[in-house]
């Protein structure tokens, strides 16, 4: 039985992405006969069923819950000095000693918050352990090679969620390559799978749009965007796209956007939420937002649209967004951007998203073309089933030399 500790990051929520990729790996690890267990904060919702919940008190070294601006250039210019960051240092004490005393033998180390710069004090305090640094995103432009060379000389080995996440580490320190592999994010299938009425997402006869419409053309084409509602994952390109491809078929389009600013459903609004309704209402457009929701319901809105959308702007890491919907027998539209392409490969449809004339045009094609939809679908569907939890597992396992 190996003992595994996550460490999300500080302050994480209930909704937060590493939260759920704590929540599907360690399930995988229990299953295995794994004792799991997860650093969480004593002031935040969350607590993951089966494991043991090493609740600690982050606001010690951090009460306003956030760094100055002034407080983050201080540590950039520390690890630029060869220093230790005060700021993220001292933040990570209350997890470096909870996990000291549950003494694992694997440690995942999410990175953010100039997490990497910690793992010199996470060895000292577990030197028996294997230290894995598990990055789901870039790492902040303010490390310096120097300083990550130095840091993750104490980590065992450093975890990318797709191969363009290394490709960037490597450029940037190509010291570390050799302790740097790709282990891909997976997909929770007893959720995200096709309905029971539609096993493979393909047409259901002629004329049919793969959900059960034998006449596409008398039913909406309904296009789903997932995600943090942030300028960033682009929910305002693909509403301006909605409005060029509602001019170029007959074909009724109605859009469902699902996701919050952060991860709670009770936020207020932002401006940038705000402006997409302003948007909607602008174009005349059939739009429905939804809050933050549960897995179990996210789910069976993949199911129900045509098409997914992933228009990020920026380079995403992964997409699982776009995996969770091929997962569902959904049609995947997304932006050749970071990883998406990876998830996506030749099962999805590729936009710019900062191109709405092109994107447009796209979406109009597809409402007009329900056999094309029902290809990706089933395309799509079959290339999901690379991703799981079950994998990962046990490539970390492998990669950390505790398989």
């Amino acid at each position: 039985m190996v003992r595994v500790l996550h460490v999300p990051l500080p302050l994480s929520r209930r909704g937060n992405t590493l939260v759920g990729v704590t929540s599907e790996l360690g399930r995988c690890q229990l299953a295995a006969g794994d004792h799991v267990g997860v650093v969480v904060s004593d002031n935040r919702d969350v607590h993951l069923d089966g494991f043991d919940n090493l609740a600690v008190d982050y606001t010690r070294h951090c009460p306003r819950e956030w760094f100055s601006r002034t407080e983050r250039l201080r540590d950039d210019v520390a690890g630029r000095l060869d220093r230790r960051r005060r700021y993220t240092g001292d933040l990570y004490l209350p997890a470096i000693e909870a996990a000291a005393g549950w003494r694992p033998d694997l440690l995942l180390l999410y990175e953010g918050l100039s997490t990497a710069t910690t793992v010199p004090a996470w060895r000292r305090a577990l030197p028996d352990a294997r230290i894995v640094l598990y990055m789901h995103s870039p790492l902040a432009r303010g490390y310096g090679r120097a300083e990550l060379v130095r840091s993750l000389s104490d980590a065992d080995v450093v975890v990318f969620v797709s191969a363009f996440l290394r490709s960037r580490f490597v450029e940037r320190v190509p010291a570390l390559a050799g302790v740097s592999v790709v282990v891909e994010n997976g997909v929770d299938r007893t959720l995200f799978r096709p309905d029971g009425g539609s096993p493979t997402g393909a047409a259901t006869g002629p004329g049919g749009d793969g959900r059960g419409n034998e006449h596409p053309g008398d039913a909406p084409f309904e296009v789903l965007f997932v995600g943090q509602m942030a300028p960033h994952k682009g929910a305002h390109q693909l509403l301006e796209a909605m409005a060029v491809a509602t001019r170029q078929t007959d074909r009724p389009l109605r859009a469902t956007l699902i996701g919050s600013s952060a991860y709670d459903a009770g936020d207020r609004l932002t401006p940038y939420e705000q402006s997409l309704r302003a948007l909607a209402a602008s174009g005349d457009l059939d739009v429905e937002f939804v809050p933050f929701i549960p897995k179990e319901e996210l789910a069976d809105r993949y199911r129900r649209a045509s098409v997914s959308c992933v228009p990020s702007v920026f380079d995403e890491p992964f997409g699982l967004v776009a995996a969770e919907a091929m997962a569902c027998g959904t049609a995947l539209v997304a932006s050749r951007r970071g990883g998406l392409p990876e998830v996506g490969g030749d099962a999805a449809r590729y936009v710019d998203p900062e191109d709405p004339a092109s994107f447009g045009a796209l979406l109009a094609e597809l409402a007009g073309d329900p056999d094309q939809v029902a290809s990706m679908a089933a395309a799509g569907l079959r290339r999901s089933a690379r991703f799981t939890w079950e994998r990962a597992a046990r490539r970390i396992a492998e990669v950390a030399g505790l398989d």
